[in-house]
């Protein structure tokens, strides 16, 4: 009989995606782990795609970076249930090298995320 824990999808393409944007906008060093994909998981059962994450990482960097708020760019933080859909309504700031389409289907090509 096997475990019903191991049967729970605990990464997929997009949670590489996630994790290495993030690592890259927020200048962290997140691994792929059970923990920050969790979050990730649960925002993917509940329809969000890659460029809902691109677009929160976004805004929430260009707020945050180099703040007093820089510890909240976390996984934990930008994609818990309750604060990610606040997160992407926010109207998304204005940056240089800001969230293409382009960007977002080169992601989603390169780790072969599926939406």
């Amino acid at each position: 009989k096997k475990d019903s824990k191991s049967l729970i999808k605990t990464e997929s393409p997009l949670c590489s995606a996630v994790i290495d944007f993030l690592n890259l906008k927020a200048e962290k060093n997140f691994r792929k782990s059970a923990s920050s994909n969790k979050f990730i998981m649960a925002r993917e059962r509940e329809g969000d795609v890659l460029e809902d994450f691109m677009r929160v990482i976004s805004t929430k960097s260009a707020q945050w970076l180099n703040t007093e708020f820089d510890k909240f760019l976390r996984p934990s933080t930008l994609f818990n249930a309750t604060k990610f859909q606040e997160y992407l309504a926010e109207k998304p700031m204005i940056e240089k090298g800001s969230v293409t389409k382009k960007i977002v289907e080169s992601q989603r090509n390169f780790y072969d995320v599926q939406d």
